[in-house]
C-alpha cells in the first residue's frame, strides 16, 4: 500500500504541477 503510493504520488504530482501551472 505503501509502496505503490509513493512511486504514484511523486510521479503523478510531478506532472500536475507543470501541466497546471
Amino acid at each position: 500500500m505503501s509502496s505503490p503510493t509513493q512511486s504514484f504520488f511523486p510521479s503523478f504530482t510531478t506532472h500536475t504541477l507543470p501541466v497546471n501551472k
